[in-house]
């Protein structure tokens, strides 16, 4: 039955889903180059350095168990669409947050975070909570930027 199927379809990719614990390990062992990633990066969205003046942040890539693709059904296209339906203020504290982290050399983790979520499948609507990891990376052409892993 389509329960079921839900069920198998979850427990599959949170078996896929690296922890919190794998990625920070990972970005240490690799002393924050984005390289020996392949089996986690579909656990993280990477985020481009929001320069002065953004309204808002940019994905380069949307991991597809990251809690953006797995909650809000987010790729890089709809994830800028959700990002522009935020209120300014959210926006604007949102590319703050990375602009720091970008220029930090820790992991930045943020206070519980909460979000109005509908979910992609069936149209209800939940409240959120979670935290987000902020990882400054860089990327083999020497571009800078933010390993966003939310759990």
């Amino acid at each position: 039955d389509d329960l079921s199927r839900e069920i198998a379809r979850r427990q599959s990719i949170s078996a896929a889903r690296p922890s919190v614990e794998d990625v920070v390990n990972w970005w240490r062992e690799n002393n924050g180059r984005l390289e020996a990633c392949d089996n986690i990066k579909e656990g993280f969205d990477l985020i481009e350095v929001p320069k002065a003046g953004d309204k808002s942040i940019t994905a380069r890539h949307v991991g597809q168990c990251s809690l953006a693709a797995l909650h809000l059904g987010a790729n890089t296209d709809r994830l800028a669409r959700l990002l522009d339906l935020l209120p300014e203020k959210e926006n604007h504290d949102m590319v703050v947050s990375y602009q720091t982290a970008a220029k930090s050399d820790k992991p930045r983790f943020s206070d519980p975070l909460q979000m109005a979520v509908v979910s992609p499948r069936d149209g209800i609507s939940l409240q959120a909570e979670y935290i987000r990891v902020q990882l400054p990376v860089v990327a083999p052409d020497n571009t800078k930027l933010i390993v966003s892993y939310c759990f």
